[in-house]
């Protein structure tokens, strides 16, 4: 008997697990929607006018560089403001809002004033009054090593979430305190409020103590907790104020989806490509 020959073996094809007309599709899709967005959008806004603040604590507070120096009195305190219009607007918008200023030389929106939502690293920029002149900060802002250290402070303070009213008006003023300190200061190793490049004195101890014991608590502490991610609030004419994704998360930009959708094209590309070399 002539014994069976065994056919040579040859597998049989691989079935696309992502069909042929479902890729075309997403294909498609991805680049209709690529190609339907706007090359800029105009950066988020929002209208803000000061309401009430809460119990201020004066302070005397002094930049000197070794060669200039201003000092003057101000008032640190949590500032309560209506958010009257965001645009683009998106449900969610909070119409108030808790914050903490940065600027020492400007003032608070007394009526409605227009703000820009930038990167914190550019809070206190251009035009700048004699305190950030004075401080180093430039006409970009504070730069990213202030910004880092007011977002490691954020994190500390509010590590179970930004929760500014829960603080005593005490805490408040010490909070605002700090965050003037770690935004003016040129020597990012100083937590003593009383020296450096910026400094604030006060007749009140209690004051002074909790806010040494809030930025003690930062370095002691470091490792323990994450940084916060904070945006700013701009004005030319107002104070900037530091703003917490927590509290409001920015619309990415049209530059965002677009590399979102561009790698999403290309993966699709290279999976079809991988495909086809399947015997």
């Amino acid at each position: 008997m002539r014994p069976a020959v065994k056919e040579p073996f040859s597998p049989a094809p691989q079935q696309n697990s992502f069909p042929m007309h479902l890729k075309s599709l997403l294909l498609l899709v991805s680049v209709t929607a690529l190609a339907s967005l706007p090359s800029s959008a105009s950066a988020q806004s929002v209208s803000l006018q000061l309401l009430s603040y809460s119990s201020a604590y004066q302070v005397h507070g002094k930049v000197d560089n070794g060669i200039t120096s201003r000092e003057a009195d101000v008032f640190a305190t949590l500032q309560h403001l209506s958010a009257i219009s965001w645009t683009p607007a998106q449900a969610g918008d909070p119409a108030t809002l808790d914050l903490f200023c940065v600027e020492l030389g400007q003032l608070a929106p007394l009526s409605a004033t227009s703000y820009t939502l930038l990167p914190l690293a550019s809070a206190d920029s251009a035009p700048n009054d004699t305190f950030e002149t004075i401080a180093g900060v430039g006409a970009a802002g504070i730069g990213g090593l202030r910004a880092q250290n007011l977002s490691l402070l954020y994190g500390y303070e509010f590590s179970s979430g930004y929760t500014p009213l829960s603080l005593s008006a005490l805490n408040q003023a010490a909070f605002q305190l700090a965050v003037w300190k770690l935004s003016h200061d040129d020597n990012f190793n100083h937590v003593d409020v009383l020296a450096g490049s910026y400094f604030s004195a006060s007749n009140n101890a209690a004051l002074i103590s909790a806010t040494n014991a809030l930025l003690d608590g930062v370095v002691a502490n470091a490792g323990n907790f994450s940084a916060m991610s904070l945006n700013v609030l701009h004005s030319d004419t107002g104070q900037d104020y530091i703003l917490p994704t927590l509290v409001y998360t920015p619309i990415p930009e049209p530059s965002t989806y677009a590399a979102i959708l561009g790698a999403l094209v290309l993966g699709v590309v290279t999976f079809r490509r991988r495909q086809s070399g399947v015997a």
